[in-house]
C-alpha cells in the first residue's frame, strides 16, 4: 500500500473512532498503530476533538500530511467496537503476513 492511501485509510478509521466516541488518545494510538503495522520510519498524530492532523514519513524519507476537520460527534458504542476491531485485525494481519516471509 503507498504512504498516501495508507495515512488516508488510518485517518479514516480514526475519524470515524472519535465521531463515535473514542478517547483522544485512543484515536491517536490506532492510527499510529495501523501506521507502524506497513513499517511507516515516522507516524505523529495529533487529535483534538475537532480536528486531526497526521504526518507520515515513509522509510524512503518521504513525508505526507492530512488533515481533517471533525464536526460532527455521536456516542455509538457499536460501531466503536467494530472499528477498534477493524483496527486490531490491521495490525494482526500485518504482522502474521511480515512472519510468513
Amino acid at each position: 500500500m503507498d504512504s498516501k492511501m495508507l495515512l488516508t485509510c488510518a485517518l479514516d478509521i480514526g475519524e470515524k473512532m472519535l465521531i463515535s466516541g473514542a478517547e483522544i488518545s485512543r484515536v491517536e494510538d490506532s492510527v499510529k498503530r495501523i501506521c507502524n503495522a506497513y513499517d511507516v520510519k515516522r507516524i505523529d498524530v495529533f487529535t483534538i476533538t475537532s480536528s486531526m492532523v497526521a504526518t507520515l514519513e515513509d522509510k524512503d524519507g518521504n513525508s505526507i500530511t492530512e488533515t481533517r476537520r471533525i464536526t460532527k460527534h455521536h456516542t455509538d458504542l457499536t460501531k466503536l467496537h467494530k472499528l477498534n476491531d477493524l483496527s486490531r485485525k490491521i495490525c494482526l494481519l500485518y504482522t502474521s503476513d511480515a512472519a510468513d516471509d
